[in-house]
């Protein structure tokens, strides 16, 4: 799994209220857009939905053609950037993956449409999982 943050750049002269996202990854097979990395597996942690408490967010929907991805930021400044929460995308192979959506704003006149390409790259994985091996090496105590 590879995090993943859309930056937004305030190129006007008034302040961006409320700026958002509304994004759309196809599906195909293998292919995962999260909220959270899931945790590694433990027999002490309990998965736990996560719940949103601050102004900024980003939201994950899963339907049987697509990906919804829905991000809330806080105000962007003139001149100054914004980035999403992060949210996660993997497949078990290579592939290219486009992530088409818009950006909008309380006071953005009409939306921003935007179009990135993702180029998934695949690791050794861990066959336990079935994700890419984080590659951590212990050593003696």
């Amino acid at each position: 799994l590879q995090p993943i943050a859309i930056q937004i750049k305030n190129t006007g002269s008034a302040v961006l209220l409320d700026p958002r996202i509304e994004a759309s990854v196809g599906r195909s097979e293998g292919l995962h857009v999260l909220e959270a990395k899931p945790p590694e597996p433990s027999p002490f942690v309990i998965p736990v939905t996560p719940v949103h408490t601050s102004f900024t967010w980003v939201n994950v929907r899963e339907w049987p053609e697509r990906f919804d991805v829905r991000a809330r930021m806080a105000k962007i400044p003139p001149g100054g950037t914004g980035w999403t929460e992060t949210f996660w995308i993997g497949a078990p192979t290579a592939r290219s993956v486009e992530i088409e959506g818009r950006v909008l704003a309380d006071n953005l006149p009409a939306p921003v449409a935007f179009k990135v390409t993702v180029e998934i790259t695949v690791r050794d994985a861990d066959p336990d999982l079935g994700l890419p091996d984080d590659g951590v090496e212990i050593g003696d105590p």
